[in-house]
Order: C-alpha cells, then structure tokens, then sequence
C-alpha cells in the first residue's frame, strides 16, 4: 500500500539574517537535504573537513545499538568488543 508524503514547510533564516521558508515533500526529504550539508565537503583543503565522521540516527541506536555502537568505535579507531550486549 503507497503512502502519500506529507509536505512539510520549516522556516529558517539565511546566513545574511533574512528569514525564509523552505518547503519539502516529506520529513524524509527534509531530513536528506539537511544531512547532505554535512555529507558534502565545501572546503578540500580545510584538515578538519577530513576527517572521519558518522551519522548516527536515534532510531538506529534505538532499535539496532549493539551494531550502531560497534560502528562508532571504528570510526574512532577502537577495536569492537565482541560480547557487547544491550541491555
């Protein structure tokens, strides 16, 4: 069974103070167009910009934390625990 977007307007303001509304199709695409800001490297030859990095989405961690966890060790350079369990 298809399910039809909601739409969705979010008011913001732009970097010159000016307010604006931007409208999206759904959650989902408000959601993508807000994480690809962090997923697009503006500045290559900024050291920061390359450094690694993972998004963790709260409903991840809820219904999947043992693997979400392990995950976010490797990117900080961790060696995963094998007997890691949720409680």
């Amino acid at each position: 069974s298809g399910q039809v977007p909601f739409p969705l307007s979010v008011g913001a303001y732009n970097r010159h103070g000016r307010q604006r509304t931007d409208k999206f199709e759904s959650i989902v695409h408000y959601w993508n167009d807000w994480l690809s800001g962090y997923l697009i490297d503006e500045e290559p030859d900024d050291p920061e910009s390359s450094q690694p990095y993972i998004v963790v989405r709260y409903e991840d961690l809820l219904f999947h934390p043992e693997k979400v966890v392990s995950a976010i060790g490797r990117c900080a350079g961790k060696k995963p625990i094998s007997n890691l369990q949720a409680r």
